[in-house]
């Protein structure tokens, strides 16, 4: 690669790959979750002798229709009946609330207003808590009323990802039915047991390249949610507790079980590209070149760790076979995203070490 390759011909052959097939046309992988939710639904409905578990318009209340039909599934799979019955009473017995103007968008979401006061709202987040409850109390989110200002500076990151990732932006976001802004220590985050929200922190969007990112960032794991109900990422009989573990250098001494790398190398890799777009789109954002050519670096070389890491034969042995596919589909753009010429003139490749930030 050439330095005439670094924002324009790179980002763009490289968004237009992760953007295709079965693993990057967001479109069609969201459809196909869509149909089997719909399926499941009424799988468990008749195996519960209910009605009521079709398809919810306010995304807080499709969110823990999901979430309740994978735990009951887990259930009935386990030979767990009373298990599964329980989860999806539970669901039935929450109040159906109408949750204001909060109804799922054919376009991009927007900021979701239906949390405190609202039973189906403060639900989400209480589980959503409970999840972040074993990392630390600072996890704990309180969500908050979106601003006018908030709608605005959300506009503008869906406007920045649309310009930056043409091909792939809007279609990613799209995999989010809706956005929750929250106050706390902790600048974003994702849960699969509340799925389709991601949670956003309210002052991320004082730094609009960040906040691009994390959008991203937050609806690519919805994406890779999804590839899963259709595609065999991980082997049968994975126990995330008993996989392979793959060390992660920065942020403290931490390893991940294959799953969260997987999701984590799907991140970075799609992140690399954002800032790659970023720097070659000087007009887009308000950082200047150093800081996007620093988070640049940064972004590919945690990319290129999780390809090497998930490339070992322990970890390998913990993927299906799409999987696989899946995990040389994303070392194919790390690898040809190390050939970009940041604007010091050094290769990307060169910044391995940057893992640190």
């Amino acid at each position: 690669m050439t330095a005439g390759t670094l924002p324009g011909g790179l980002a763009t052959a490289q968004e237009r790959k992760l953007a295709s097939g079965v693993f990057g046309h967001a479109d069609d992988i969201r459809r196909t979750a869509t149909a089997y939710y719909r399926g499941l639904g009424r799988l468990c409905a008749h195996r519960c002798g209910v009605t009521g578990l079709d398809a919810a318009a306010a995304p807080q209340l499709e969110s823990l229709r999901r979430g309740t039909l994978d735990s009951a599934l887990r259930a009935f799979l386990a030979g767990d009946d009373d298990e599964g019955r329980r989860v999806v009473a539970e669901y039935l017995d929450l109040p159906r609330t109408h949750l204001g103007a909060d109804t799922r968008s054919a376009d991009l979401p927007h900021a979701l207003r239906g949390w405190r006061g609202d039973p189906v709202g403060e639900e989400v987040v209480a589980r959503f808590n409970a999840s972040m409850a074993s990392a630390s109390d600072a996890a704990v989110v309180t969500a908050v009323a979106p601003t006018p200002e908030h709608d605005a500076a959300l506009g503008r990151t869906l406007s920045t990802l649309d310009r930056a990732l043409p091909l792939l932006g809007a279609e990613t976001v799209r995999s989010v039915a809706g956005v929750g802004l929250f106050e706390g220590a902790m600048g974003s985050g994702y849960y699969a047991g509340t799925p389709l929200l991601i949670f956003v922190n309210a002052g991320v969007f004082a730094d609009e390249a960040e906040a691009a990112e994390i959008v991203l960032h937050e609806s690519l794991h919805q994406k890779l949610a999804d590839i899963g109900v259709a595609r065999e990422i991980l082997r049968r009989g994975y126990v995330d507790e008993q996989s392979h573990r793959i060390p992660v250098p920065w942020g403290g001494d931490r390893e991940f079980s294959v799953d969260r790398a997987l999701a984590a190398y799907h991140v970075y890799t799609h992140q690399t590209v954002l800032y790659l777009s970023l720097l070659g789109h000087g007009d887009l954002v308000p950082q200047g070149p150093a800081v996007l050519a620093r988070r640049l670096a940064t972004s590919w070389a945690r990319a290129r760790h999780f390809a090497a890491g998930t490339a070992t034969p322990g970890a390998r042995a913990e993927l299906g076979l799409d999987g696989r596919r899946f995990t040389s589909w994303l070392a194919e753009v790390v690898e040809e995203l190390g050939g970009a010429v940041l604007p010091d003139g050094s290769p990307l490749r060169a910044h391995a070490d940057a893992v640190h930030g």
